[in-house]
């Protein structure tokens, strides 16, 4: 029987899941950047949105726990160096590694790299505040079936970001921190302004990113509800099965609102199955080194000619090479300053919460069109 618990009491358990859900995004990806049909699916959705679903559920738990325990300037600040110095460092390997090599392959040569619009130097600048402004560099995906993307997923570490803020300045009222009611509330405002379409098009324009924001707040505040609830849940392992089951009927029954009806259970399911693992190797979070340089990866395979791959051979190959970057990343980028000033907390759990790990979600206002 387990228990919901403080993520530090089950972190490494939850570093696993959300491995395999980063891990899943890559699979996804994988037809969405070839344009083969039948992608992994349950629903209306496909299994990259699932993922986006399940990293905010996590996310909204995990996050809010950090956020009960210090203050907001403390917790804005773990905050950003949990998300920002693994992101600096994939433009700049992006940038300076990725580009050139790419360059030099399809060229012979590197004459004219930086100058080639659009400008690599003006992707590294005009994106560094997790705003994706720029999405390609000169010519180098040229081509490829999405000749239009480098690394899309990047644009929702935004929406990440704007979450921690929501609870950095929710989570100052104790009403915020003790009661489950107010979470409940936004849940429920937040679901509704996602199913009113024709209220998100008179509201704001079409392209505003709070409609983005609604496609993955009510997993979000989900997980939020289900932190502040974790003493009153019940503690059987039949329970968080049962949500997880209750999770596919929903969605099956309801294809297009079901996984928002049902984001309680998916976060309830989530931190269960996630406090449940007990894999003693996964005290290192690998799964967001796997989310920003997995699209990477696989445009550079395409460039370098695995789109004549079978695609699960495609899917495979991409997860391989993707996981020496992101064990790279975690050791050489994000745990030096992840774990900077608490050196003595490694491994209890705060020092890993990166938060979700969010994919392209199709159907989002304003984002890249089919990026995942």
């Amino acid at each position: 029987m387990v228990a919901l618990e403080r993520p530090a009491a089950r972190s490494q358990g939850l570093n696993l899941l959300r491995l395999a859900l980063a891990l899943s995004v890559v699979v996804s990806h994988a037809w969405g950047l070839t344009l083969t049909p039948g992608r992994p699916a349950w629903g209306s959705y496909d299994l990259g949105t699932w993922a986006v679903f399940c990293f905010f559920a996590i996310s909204g738990y995990l996050i809010l726990a950090s956020r009960t325990k210090r203050s907001f300037g403390d917790f804005i600040t773990r905050r950003v160096l949990r998300i920002f110095p693994g992101f600096v460092a994939c433009l700049l390997v992006t940038v300076f590694v990725v580009g050139p090599v790419c360059f030099w392959y399809r060229s012979g040569h590197l004459t004219g790299y930086f100058s080639e619009e659009p400008l690599p130097l003006t992707y590294l600048f005009q994106n560094l505040t997790l705003q994706i402004r720029q999405q390609t560099i000169g010519s180098i995906t040229n081509g490829l079936p999405r000749s239009d993307l480098l690394n899309a997923p990047l644009w929702t570490l935004w929406f990440e970001f704007v979450c921690y803020l929501v609870v950095g300045v929710l989570g100052a009222s104790r009403v915020f921190r003790r009661h489950w009611w107010p979470w409940l509330l936004l849940l429920v405002v937040s679901i509704v302004v996602h199913a009113c379409e024709d209220l998100r098009q008179d509201a704001l324009p079409a392209n505003s990113w709070v409609w983005t924001l609604m496609t993955v707040a009510p997993f979000f505040f989900a997980g939020c509800l289900a932190f502040v609830l974790r003493s009153k849940l019940p503690p059987r392992g039949v329970a968080g099965i049962g949500c997880l089951i209750g999770v596919v009927a929903i969605s099956a029954a309801w294809p297009d609102l079901g996984p928002y009806l049902a984001s309680p259970l998916l976060a309830y399911g989530l931190i269960w199955l996630g406090q449940a693992i007990r894999v003693p190797w996964t005290r290192h979070d690998f799964s967001y080194g796997v989310y920003i340089y997995g699209f990477l990866v696989q445009q550079v395979l395409l460039i370098f000619g695995a789109g004549r791959l079978e695609i699960y051979v495609f899917a495979m190959t991409s997860m391989l090479a993707v996981m020496p970057i992101a064990v790279a990343s975690w050791f050489l980028v994000e745990r030096r300053f992840a774990t900077r000033g608490e050196r003595s907390h490694l491994g209890t759990g705060d020092a890993h919460t990166s938060g979700c790990v969010v994919p392209y979600a199709p159907g989002a206002t304003g984002a890249p069109e089919a990026a995942g």
